[in-house]
Formats: structure tokens, sequence, C-alpha cells
């Protein structure tokens, strides 16, 4: 009989997990309390606590200081071996995209830039940051970087509707068909934590990397900083 003192950590995890889907639990949905989840299960504290505690870990559950503890919002899935622009993974995920544009201009002070996008450094380079948000929620902040001979068309577009990728395709004929990706955890500074809605150190995906075009010109080197609470990264391997 599994509703014992003797209940396990690993066991606790799965009764949680079943309690989730068995009530149809909702995203931000509030769970019984610890010394009510013992009642139910005649269970040991301690061991329900690190039950819950790697739930919490794994991205499952979260806890609101003096008020309990809640069901996560679903991860979202990221191939990294797809070129997919924001809007195309957005979409595969059947979710709501809003973008908040926080800067497009010029400058000449990123050296990383220069040399992935072999511009010479005497020329400007033309720097576009958005915020990004999944069902008004902020996820990420897009820093990209192109040549500034794109800048006077670029300007002109609405990039809280439009896709960079669809606007280097339609109006620069331009097919961008490979690149590489470079991918760390790093902590939310004091900017980012205020443009995601996330406390000054919460564990974020630091992505970096070029987009090459179908010669295998360079044409966007960028980094981003995702909510390490709100995706998942896969890759399919081969031998």
């Amino acid at each position: 009989m599994d509703n014992s003192l003797s209940l396990n950590r690993e066991k606790l995890i799965e009764k949680i997990q079943c309690y989730i889907i068995e009530n149809n639990l909702l995203p931000n949905t509030k769970l019984p309390s610890e010394r009510e989840f013992c009642s139910m299960w005649d269970c040991n504290r301690t061991t329900l606590k690190k039950a819950i505690d790697q739930l919490i870990n794994h991205g499952k559950l979260y806890k609101k200081k003096g008020s309990g503890t809640f069901l996560s919002e679903p991860k979202l899935e990221k191939n990294l071996q797809s070129l997919n622009s924001f809007h195309e993974f957005i979409d595969e995920n059947s979710l709501n995209l809003s973008t908040k544009l926080l800067s497009l201009k010029l400058l000449n002070d990123n050296t990383l830039a220069y040399e992935n996008l072999k511009e010479n450094s005497n020329n400007n380079l033309c720097e576009l940051i958005r915020l990004r948000s999944v069902d008004s929620v902020p996820f990420a902040i897009e820093n990209s970087y192109l040549s500034s001979k794109y800048y006077h068309e670029l300007i002109r577009k609405d990039f809280e509707k439009t896709s960079l990728y669809e606007v280097l395709k339609k109006d620069f004929n331009l097919n961008l068909k490979s690149g590489w990706e470079e991918i760390s955890m790093t902590y939310a500074t004091a900017l980012e934590s205020e443009l995601l809605k996330v406390e000054e150190g919460f564990p974020l995906f630091y992505l970096k990397g070029t987009v090459l075009e179908e010669k295998g010109f360079p044409v966007e080197f960028f980094y981003s900083v995702i909510r390490a609470d709100r995706v998942k990264l896969k890759s399919v391997l081969t031998r």
C-alpha cells in the first residue's frame, strides 16, 4: 500500500503529477498545502517538501512567498537545429506572440558583431533590440546586428508586427539557409530582470550565433536571453 509514511520522494513526485492531471489543474492554479497533501497521503512532510522542491527545480511548479505552491506554465519546445524565426517558433507552439521594439539604431562599438559579420570596423552596424512576450508574459530579449546597408529600409518597418527574416527575404531577396548557435546559462541583470519581470539573478538561457544566406555570407549576428522557466531545448542526435 503506497499511501503510508514509507512513500519515497519519487513516489510522491508521481502522486503530485497524477493529482494535477486527475483534477485538470490549469497553469498558475494553487496546489494544496504541504499539510493538506500529508493528510491526504499520510506521508512524511520532509520527504514531500523534497518532492515539491524537485518539481520546482524542473520547472513544473513554482512558489509565491506567503501564498503557496502553484502549477507552472508548460515549457515551450525549441528545436536547436531549426533556423525558424521567433514568429515561426511561437506558431509551432500555438501561442500568441507580442513584440515591443526597444531599440533600432546605428552603432560602431560591438567588436563581436563586427567579427562575426566580417564587417569593416570603420562602418556602422545596425542594432535591433526587441522584447518578446508570449501570451502577454515577457519571454525573451533579442539583440540583432546587421550591416548598415539595411538600415534605411529597416527603420521604415514596424517590428512590433513584422518579422526581421520576412523583411530580409521580401525586401532584400535574402534566403537565410544556415548558421551556428551557442547556448549557455546566464543570470538576469537589473535591466533584464525589469524587462522580463523576474528577480535579478534569475536563470536565463543565453543564445548567441550568426545566420548565413544561401551563399554562406553572414547576414545577422544575434544574441538573446530567454527565461529558462519557459522553454526547453531539444536536438536530434544521429551517428
